[in-house]
């Protein structure tokens, strides 16, 4: 699609944001520690919606122990409160990130006046606790029994599908996290939204493939031979989300 190409040529004027991918990827040490103690082959892949930092875990496949939230496994022996805690502090770090990471792009990329100000980032703060709480509450729901497992799973993907442009909508639009989700809910009835999204997580699965054997199965040496080039298509599809967004918001008004 246009928007794909539109995103990778103005990636290449921001592409000193693949710095913050890189520190969000390195800051995950959960997902390397548990590639560090793998042992033995693995393969999989990844189905991420857009985002506004895609890391390189958002494209790897690790392997699965217990349930997963925000990239930290929450196993029987895990401290459930140290967990939300650890949670709480990335989610209002990741926030200030995010803010930043956009309104670099709006400004340096596409050269656009950004009205949004920090008060933003609570509205970020905000979502991202939405989003928390919908994951502990489909975890509490598949922990009931084995079958319903797949039922959260697949109603995880369809809140995620319907909500995952509020954040862009937040920084580009200066709009608060309620009224942003709302618009989200109506961009995602419309066929651009849906294929678009589609050809997004197809290029996800694809490139987890060849970034999961790497990364998991060369640990420490495939994830500084991935972390670059992941980071970039990370730019790249952030890029092409915040395109596809405006645009359709541009059409709602």
């Amino acid at each position: 699609m246009e928007y794909f190409s539109k995103g990778y040529e103005i990636a290449k004027r921001v592409i000193v944001l693949i710095i913050i991918n890189i520190i969000v990827s390195l800051l995950n040490f959960n997902a390397i520690a548990r590639i560090s103690s793998f042992h033995g082959i693995h393969f999989g892949v990844k189905l991420t919606f857009p985002k506004i930092i895609l890391d390189l875990w958002d494209l790897v496949s690790l392997p699965r122990k217990g349930f997963e939230i925000m990239g930290v496994s929450i196993v029987p022996n895990t401290s459930l409160l140290m967990v939300i805690v650890y949670l709480i502090i990335y989610i209002i770090l990741y926030s200030f990130l995010s803010y930043a990471y956009l309104v670099y792009i709006l400004k340096n990329g596409l050269g656009e006046p950004v009205g949004a100000g920090l008060n933003r980032v609570l509205d970020l703060i905000i979502y991202s606790l939405i989003f928390l709480f919908i994951g502990l509450a489909m975890i509490s729901f598949a922990s009931l029994h084995p079958s319903l497992l797949v039922v959260s799973i697949f109603i995880l993907l369809i809140i995620t599908y319907f909500i995952y442009a509020a954040p862009f909508i937040v920084v580009s639009l200066d709009k608060d996290v309620f009224e942003s989700i709302n618009i989200s809910i109506k961009l995602a009835k419309t066929d651009t939204y849906f294929k678009y999204t589609l050809v997004y997580v197809l290029i996800i699965i694809i490139a987890s493939i060849p970034a999961t054997i790497l990364v998991v199965n060369m640990k420490i040496i495939g994830l500084l031979l991935a972390i670059i080039p992941i980071s970039f298509l990370g730019l790249v599809l952030t890029v092409s989300t915040e395109l596809v967004i405006k645009d359709l918001c541009s059409r709602l008004q």
